[in-house]
């Protein structure tokens, strides 16, 4: 499973205990003049995370003579990653990856090794992400045999997060820098995969370094450009301060703002590692933080940093339900409402937000001192965030927020250094006792920390006889298999009604019998070619995708309800498989899972109907869309599923299968959304990396598009099929999803996924819990 990678919570005993951040604002860089060495040969690891996604380039390393001749690594104005070398007028070599990099929340690992001697073209530029082989690029020309790059060049100084120190500076943070003089390395020399979540994380480098290499860590504040190698080439830095070094590091992922999240009225400045957020004018900006909660207590603060008037309700501090404005009201989504409270903030105060989720309550201070204490309203969102909004009311707003990182605030306070309770973070007030910083270190520990071990996709080609396909992780009980390079019918699979049985998505069809699959195997499946027109899962030279869903084996009684049904059901992961021959009239069925489900997707058996797809998370009330048509939603109006039951009212003697989901935090969610129409789509916070995406559009006549890693091993994700289509793979969309370290971002304005005020479904599965995952 390409580009997995570990944000926090390592099994592996190293740890980053810091970063250095850059901000492009301030022409930050590292600069050193080296002496002449290898210029053939020489390896490039470093960790980032992306701040500001300015519409330019941002070089991280690389040499030039300050004109036009130059080698850079650089992320381009498309937020491709470019390695190039440059000869004014034209390019020496140039490869540019196909994979875009706007995920902000997480950290990547990039490993560049550069190798002129060798015989073949392809292998003289290798691109690592995350300890993957890059080997998609929209643009690829190598060097020539032995070609001498401008690294290590004594007339050219090597810069860092800048192209000389004037233009193509990088916003974000940087980790764990390595370059190896002399040696083509691979990412294993920096890096593994965590053996108890599959996930890549960072290993010490215990390697030689060569006459010009370099380790810089950034642990010395006062010496920010030193190099810990033992070769002593430091580099100098240049507009950058002793609280430009900041506890966010690879090892233990922190909260920021998250410019992916704005979802109201219009835009603003991120800066300061998206930890300040700037408005000017007379307009409001919403800003959200990178890590959602809904369990714990947690502690952060704000600097108000600038504010133009004092009195303006849109300048507030808080969550999504419960905020406090600076004219002294307070806001609580309940009734009443907005209240006066007679305490205000302005320019310069320092507002710390303590929230015991479990408690129910919801602190404010001001310069230390608690000014509000107040209980939650119940809350009807999925999580809570760190929220705010600035109106520049003619002038300019800014917000500073520290969640443990940097209580210096950019440099505009003197850091005071306090910790939470788990000894994590750096805070200007010591957080009151049991509250923590808002980092992945800190999160609870996810209930599935291998989601593959309960759904994953793999993909195969047909040989047009038999075959078992292997790869699976588990036996699977749910099997749902689509060609893609052909309009082949959807072919669902399930252990109740048995290996032979199949349904098609797509169509009203009963259930017909075909070897199409023969059996379910322990790591996967087995397939034939006998399904007859548009059903077959095994033809010759097609290419397939399978998902893969875990329950619990051939199945048990359940008398739970006023019908009796046979449950597969996987309550770890939400899960259940139900069968049941249904009465006259309503009816309750029992499901088997610890709670009610979110989705419940019905079909019949025996008789030409309709799939039904039955949720209440849109508006509270009980709607069904069909998964074989493009209809909007309709209003089914029967009651809600319980811990133990769900409702149907289908004809007597009908034989039901249905498929029971409910979300589980860290595995799977189930949800909605509002469409904008715009390339800067809707966010959608899922708490995990998605490994696969189903979206329906609710009140329209839309597709129901799916994506899944197993086919876009990267971002964009944009191949799509349709479980109410038997049409071949789709990418006539080229902006669609980007699929990130904390969920979902739409971009393209297609009304089948994002028109403008659209009210959407989705249905989301997780390739890595967000406590484990990187950037994407």
């Amino acid at each position: 499973m390409p580009y997995n990678v570990l944000g926090a919570g390592s099994a592996s005993g190293y740890e980053i205990e810091q970063s250095l951040r850059f901000e492009d604002g301030d022409s930050a860089v590292l600069s050193l003049t080296p002496s002449t060495s290898n210029r053939k040969t020489f390896t490039w690891s470093g960790w980032i995370k992306r701040g500001n996604i300015p519409a330019s380039y941002m070089n991280l390393f690389g040499a030039t003579d300050g004109v036009n001749n130059e080698f850079d690594i650089r992320i381009t104005n498309s937020n491709t990653l470019e390695v190039g070398d440059y000869t004014s007028p034209s390019y020496n070599f140039d490869v540019i990856t196909s994979q875009v990099f706007r995920d902000v929340s997480s950290w990547y690992h990039i490993v560049v090794v550069i190798n002129t001697t060798e015989s073949t073209a392809s292998d003289r530029v290798k691109i690592y992400i995350n300890g993957s082989q890059v080997t998609s690029f929209s643009t690829a020309s190598y060097p020539s045999l032995n070609y001498d790059t401008y690294i290590n060049n004594s007339s050219y100084p090597t810069y860092i997060a800048s192209f000389s120190t004037t233009a193509n500076r990088f916003d974000g943070y940087l980790a764990e820098v390595n370059f190896i003089d002399g040696q083509a390395l691979t990412p294993s020399d920096f890096g593994k995969t965590d053996l108890l979540t599959n996930q890549w994380i960072p290993k010490k480098y215990v390697g030689t370094y060569g006459t010009n290499g370099f380790y810089l860590n950034f642990s010395n504040s006062a010496s920010l450009g030193a190099d810990s190698s033992g070769n002593g080439n430091n580099f100098t830095p240049t507009n950058l301060a002793a609280t430009d070094q900041v506890l966010d590091s690879p090892t233990n992922n922190f909260a920021t703002l998250q410019p992916t999240m704005q979802i109201l009225e219009s835009s603003g400045t991120y800066s300061e590692g998206n930890l300040s957020i700037l408005k000017a004018g007379n307009s409001n900006v919403q800003h959200d933080s990178s890590i959602r909660f809904n369990s714990g207590k947690w502690y952060w603060e704000v600097l108000v940093n600038q504010m133009a008037s004092p009195t303006s309700n849109y300048y507030y501090i808080g969550t999504q339900n419960h905020v406090w404005a600076s004219n002294g009201d307070y806001y609580d989504q309940g009734t009443p409402g907005w209240v006066a409270q007679g305490v205000t903030f302005t320019q310069g105060d320092l507002i710390s937000v303590a929230l015991d989720y479990e408690g129910q309550t919801i602190k404010f201070y001001k310069n230390g001192s608690l000014t509000l204490d107040k209980t939650l309203y119940p809350s009807v969102i999925d999580y809570f965030s760190a929220r705010g909004r600035i109106n520049g009311n003619g002038g300019t707003a800014e917000n500073i927020y520290n969640f443990g990182q940097d209580s210096s605030f950019a440099g505009n306070k003197t850091a005071q250094n306090n910790t939470d309770d788990n000894g994590v973070g750096d805070f200007y007030y010591a957080p009151p006792s049991g509250y923590l910083a808002l980092c992945e270190n800190n999160l609870p520990d996810p209930s599935i920390a291998l989601p593959g071990d309960h759904f994953n996709t793999v993909l195969y080609t047909g040989n047009g006889s038999t075959q078992s396909i292997t790869g699976v992780g588990f036996q699977p009980n749910l099997n749902w298999i689509k060609a893609r390079n052909s309009p082949e019918y959807h072919v669902l699979h399930d252990v109740l009604r048995g290996a032979n049985n199949r349904l098609f998505s797509n169509t009203t069809d009963a259930e017909t019998t075909a070897p199409t699959m023969t059996s379910f195997d322990s790591d996967g499946f087995s397939v034939s070619t006998d399904g007859g027109t548009y059903s077959a899962t095994n033809a010759n030279g097609t290419t397939y995708a399978a998902w893969n869903w875990k329950a619990n084996g051939s199945g048990v009684t359940n008398t739970d309800g006023s019908t009796t049904s046979t449950v597969s059901a996987n309550t770890t992961a939400g899960f259940s498989i139900v069968t049941c021959t249904t009465l006259a009239g309503t009816q309750t069925v029992g499901h088997g899972l610890s709670q009610a489900p979110d989705i419940v997707i019905q079909k019949s058996r025996n008789t030409a109907q309709s799939w039904y797809v039955y949720y209440d998370f849109v508006d509270g009330s009980q709607d069904y869309l069909t998964l074989n048509s493009t209809a909007a939603a309709a209003a089914w109006g029967g009651s809600a599923a319980t811990s133990t039951v769900f409702y149907e009212n289908w004809s007597a003697g009908v034989n039901l299968i249905c498929y029971c989901f409910h979300s589980v935090e860290g595995y799977s969610k189930f949800g909605s959304y509002t469409g904008n129409g715009s390339a800067d789509g809707p966010f959608v916070y899922t708490g995990f990396r998605p490994a696969f995406v189903m979206v329906k559009r609710a009140d329209g006549a839309q597709n129901w598009p799916i994506v899944d890693t197993g086919r876009d091993t990267y971002n964009i994700a944009n191949k799509r099929l349709f479980p109410n289509l038997s049409s071949a793979e789709d990418t006539g969309i080229p902006n669609y999803l980007d699929l990130l370290s904390n969920g979902f971002k739409c971009r393209d304005g297609n009304v089948s996924y994002n028109a403008s005020g659209g009210t959407y479904i989705y249905m989301a599965f997780a390739e890595s819990p967000f406590k484990y995952s990187n950037a994407r």
